[in-house]
């Protein structure tokens, strides 16, 4: 929410894109007082509000932004005292004004575009247009060439879908690409999806065959730097291409993918993708 409604910089969006304090804001959000001065709760595993979009952006914006520029450190929010001092310290323009909630309690992501406004546009200068800003999973002009049949009917799919409107289906179509894309590149190369566990052939899990495709790309001379981002997410759960992530949100009802989540799942294994598809 913060980064596709706060109106926030290209420059601070990458700052929270690269390796961002998860943990520390998932503190923030599981403790009771720090909620109530958020002016936000959680029901049923969802981000629930009574404020007006506005109003539950400010503070949100707030933490993110001090985590993320490191104004404000992870150390510094070690205690529930010290996170309930740190919010109820906010100015007007930084704190939520709790005396603008409703009856109704929604949740945050039904929360309709529109009442989070838009930047003021200048007429000095023409706005560029942020890559980040896309609709679509994947970004415009993105340099893949899929040849096989069915997994090029998913990538097409994947390119048409818009993020508000199909955040599962795509969380589903894309976890369902990451693993068809592994076991073409392993076949077409010589590897096997199949391995030997105490005497009987079982089916290799996606985060082993991932494992096997990057080896295999290093070995062709691909740079190590090119598949950070992909390997790092392997065994690093916050990450959001984590293949377990993937998982739970084929086969956990709680798991609710979010549009910034999925575009970053996306830039996280693009470099792969384009490897498999040149």
């Amino acid at each position: 929410m913060v980064t596709e409604r706060g109106g926030i910089s290209p420059d601070l969006r990458a700052k929270i894109a690269d390796k961002f304090p998860i943990s520390t804001l998932q503190r923030f959000v599981e403790d009771r007082e720090v909620r109530k001065a958020l002016g936000i709760d959680v029901k049923q595993g969802k981000l629930v509000t009574k404020l007006p979009a506005k109003e539950v952006l400010k503070p949100l914006k707030r933490i993110v932004t001090d985590l993320a520029t490191k104004k404000k450190k992870v150390g510094d929010f070690m205690r529930t005292t010290q996170m309930v001092d740190y919010v109820r310290g906010f100015d007007k323009t930084s704190a939520a004004d709790l005396s603008k909630a409703t009856g109704d309690v929604r949740s945050v992501d039904e929360i309709p575009i529109v009442e989070f406004g838009h930047p003021a546009k200048t007429t000095s200068s023409r706005r560029r247009s942020d890559p980040s800003d896309r609709r679509e999973v994947v970004p415009k002009g993105c340099p893949i060439n899929v040849t096989d049949n069915r997994i090029a009917e998913i990538y097409r799919e994947l390119r048409t879908l818009k993020l508000d409107d199909a955040p599962n289906a795509i969380a589903v179509l894309l976890r369902v690409f990451l693993e068809m894309s592994v076991d073409y590149f392993l076949e077409k190369n010589g590897g096997s999806l199949k391995a030997v566990d105490n005497g009987r052939e079982r089916w290799k899990k996606l985060d082993k065959k991932l494992k096997e495709v990057i080896d295999m790309l290093v070995s062709m001379k691909v740079p190590e730097s090119k598949l950070a981002a992909i390997k790092r997410s392997i065994d690093v759960k916050t990450s959001p291409m984590n293949v377990e992530l993937f998982h739970l949100y084929v086969h956990e009802r709680f798991a609710t993918p979010s549009p910034p989540e999925l575009k970053a799942a996306w830039n996280n294994a693009q470099g792969l993708f384009e490897f498999i598809w040149p």
